[in-house]
Formats: C-alpha cells, sequence, structure tokens
C-alpha cells in the first residue's frame, strides 16, 4: 500500500522564481528533444536514444548558459519521461507525445534525491530532494527553507 501526503508550499519570492526557472528550462529540454526525436525519426525512421539526448543536452547547455541554473537532475528526469513516452507510444500503450505548453494549469518537474537524510520523526519523501520537518518547515537542498501546510 502506498500513502501519500499532499502539502502547500510556500516559498520565498527568489525560491519561487528558481521554480520557475526550473519548469520552464525542463519544459524547453523536453519540447526540444520532442522536436529533434520527430525530425530523426522522419529522416531515419528511426527515433533517438535517451543516451544520445542525454549528450546533445550537454552539448546544448554549452550553447545555452541559462540551462545551467535549474538542478541538472530535472533536465535528465525530462528526458527520461520522454524516452518513457516513446517506448509507451511504440508499445500500442499510449498515444504520440505532445509539446509541453506552459499555458497547462499544472507545472512541475521532478528531480532526484541526492542528500543524505536523517531519521525524523515526520515523512521523508524518497526518489525528492525534500525533507519534511516538524516545525512546518521543509527543506530543499537547492532551493533553501520553503514553509508548508499539510491539507486533510
Amino acid at each position: 500500500m502506498h500513502k501519500a501526503y499532499r502539502f502547500r508550499l510556500y516559498p520565498t519570492r527568489t525560491q519561487a522564481e528558481l521554480i520557475h526557472q526550473t519548469i520552464g528550462c525542463c519544459r524547453f529540454v523536453y519540447n526540444h528533444f520532442l522536436s529533434e526525436w520527430n525530425q530523426a525519426y522522419e529522416t531515419t525512421g528511426a527515433g533517438l536514444s535517451y543516451n544520445e539526448c542525454s549528450k546533445r543536452l550537454t552539448a546544448l547547455k554549452q550553447t545555452l548558459p541559462w540551462l545551467k541554473a535549474p538542478d541538472s537532475t530535472a533536465l535528465q528526469n525530462a528526458l527520461q519521461q520522454l524516452a518513457e513516452v516513446f517506448d509507451r507510444f511504440f508499445d500500442g500503450t499510449a498515444n504520440a507525445p505532445r509539446f509541453k505548453s506552459k499555458k497547462h494549469p499544472n507545472q512541475s518537474y521532478t528531480a532526484q534525491c541526492n542528500c543524505h537524510f536523517c531519521a525524523l520523526p515526520t515523512p521523508i519523501i524518497a526518489n525528492h530532494r525534500i525533507t519534511w520537518y516538524d516545525n512546518c518547515q521543509t527543506f530543499l537542498s537547492d532551493k533553501g527553507t520553503i514553509f508548508y501546510k499539510e491539507f486533510e
């Protein structure tokens, strides 16, 4: 059985800007490589692999320096999500992937857990960079302390 928690975060202005910038960069990476994947499929009949996209992302970060600002694992996860969508499409279990829109109401990104957690009485969410504390704060290792409120 899985247990879920729902929280409302209260970031500061600079933290909110960094979160929005990371979401925008992930959306750009996803859409950019979706376009490249479609072009490669039209010309060669075979799409790109995750490893090929990852190599191209490194070169793209050298060309576009603003891609260096967000968490690199968030950008890699955008590529992994794109690869999984294409795998499901070619298996016949999903529709063709679509471009992500800035106007969609649900904006999110996924980051890997790169920090060490200590034993806390409150929940610790695995595969995320979030540690929940008792004093109604959450610590995101690259964004500082963000206040939150737990919903019923």
